[in-house]
């Protein structure tokens, strides 16, 4: 934790690359956890969330809405903002009893 993390091999390629990766994991081509889509943010941050988390994982398990439409979703720390703006939710909690994964977040809104 207090040393900065290690880039993947892979952390720069191209774009399109990947814009074509992202696309073939959306159709199913590849296995489940074969690929994710990490976000390209700060492997030197002492912040180990923000060390290039993974935002997308390929996981083939029918959705409660969408059935098996999807067979990628989205990470928890992706999605919970996500979900927080869809719910119109403004404010967030987060507590440190986690402190070496993700802050655990209560989130409520405030008229």
């Amino acid at each position: 934790m207090t040393v900065p993390g290690k880039a993947s091999p892979d952390r720069n390629r191209p774009v399109e690359e990947n814009l074509d990766l992202f696309q073939r994991m959306r159709a199913g081509e590849f296995e489940d956890g074969a690929y994710t889509l990490r976000a390209k943010i700060d492997m030197a941050s002492p912040n180990i969330t923000l060390r290039d988390p993974v935002v997308y994982r390929i996981k083939r398990e029918p959705h409660y809405r969408t059935g098996d439409q999807w067979c990628i979703y989205p990470m928890y720390d992706f999605a919970h903002c996500l979900s927080d703006s869809i719910e119109k939710i403004t404010h967030s909690i987060c507590t440190l009893n986690l402190r070496t994964t993700v802050p655990f977040m209560i989130g409520f809104l405030i008229h």
